[in-house]
């Protein structure tokens, strides 16, 4: 069973790493839960696909930069670093470009509040984002 969903959910591909982690969750009480979650977490491979799946999860907000804070348009919230913590970072890189690459913050205030921010890295990120990126806690 566990080689038939390995090998067509694309798992085998990844490192070994999860792939342990997720051998040993199989023996929890869930582990049918678990191994769904871990891999849709897991398989998704393009910027839209988690923004999907973090928008099917979550109420999401994009997140933009403006006079060193950060700003939720639809709402009029603002929030400074200390006020917001990194759930996590998605790393992705272009196909066919080393150039065409960029990461994924899912931030969540302290008010509850979960959002997105989305830059570039290497040459072509924002500088300004970086630097509030490092000044959020944690």
């Amino acid at each position: 069973m566990l080689w038939n969903l390995l090998k067509y959910n694309k798992l085998s591909k990844r490192i070994h790493k999860p792939v342990c982690f997720l051998l040993y969750k199989l023996k929890s009480d869930k582990p049918k839960i678990f191994i769904q979650r871990f891999i849709m977490e897991n398989e998704m491979e393009t910027l839209t696909e988690v923004i999907e799946y973090l928008s099917a999860k979550y109420k999401i907000y994009n997140f933009e930069l403006e006079n060193g804070i950060l700003v939720i348009k639809e709402s009029g919230e603002k929030f400074r670093p200390e006020e917001l913590s990194i759930l996590k970072t998605y790393r992705f890189e272009g196909d066919s470009s080393a150039d065409d690459m960029s990461i994924l913050y899912h931030l969540k205030s302290e008010s509850g509040t979960n959002g997105i921010l989305i830059n570039a890295f290497g040459m072509y990120s924002n500088p300004q984002l970086d630097e509030f990126i490092k000044k959020i806690p944690g």
